[in-house]
């Protein structure tokens, strides 16, 4: 789902659905690397996420782009073209991805933060500090207001 689309939902009252209630979301930042030419309609979706790239589409609005399918067939080529298709290769876009990661969940009124994290590709069977990559928990900084747990997880490719 697009991302300008769920934050239109929770601003329209997710907090009356019970069920609802209870919920968390992985920004998916793992997915930087997906190539576009064999993953187009996950790529569509995933590029609408401000952490993953910029662009000049406007956010989905049912009133000004009719249905989503017709968003999609419009904007799709642009968002294509945003997609970079490989993992951040600049500290600064790195933390500026994360942070957008985390205030997007907090928007949502998640209950706990995803903190983004690399893919493993390869798992050495004994220490594999080496591989899952620098995230540094204390860097990541979560607004003083919300008293929300921090999740991190390990990510594994394919090929483990």
């Amino acid at each position: 789902m697009p991302g300008d689309q769920l934050v239109r939902r929770v601003r329209a009252g997710f907090r009356q659905y019970p069920y609802l209630q209870h919920r968390l979301f992985d920004p998916q930042l793992y997915l930087c690397g997906l190539d576009k030419n064999t993953s187009e309609r996950v790529v569509v979706n995933l590029a609408t996420q401000p952490w993953f790239t910029s662009h000049k589409v406007p956010a989905y609005d049912s009133g000004e782009h009719g249905s989503m399918k017709q968003y999609e067939e419009r904007y799709s080529t642009a968002l294509l073209e945003s997609w970079p298709g490989e993992p951040f290769q600049k500290v600064d876009d790195s933390e500026r991805a994360v942070r957008s990661c985390i205030e997007y969940q907090v928007c949502l009124g998640c209950e706990g933060i995803i903190l983004p994290s690399p893919l493993i590709k390869c798992v050495d069977r004994g220490d594999d500090s080496a591989v899952v990559g620098e995230l540094d928990l204390d860097a990541v900084r979560i607004p003083e207001r919300e008293q929300l747990d921090r999740l991190a997880g390990r990510n594994l490719g394919q090929t483990v």
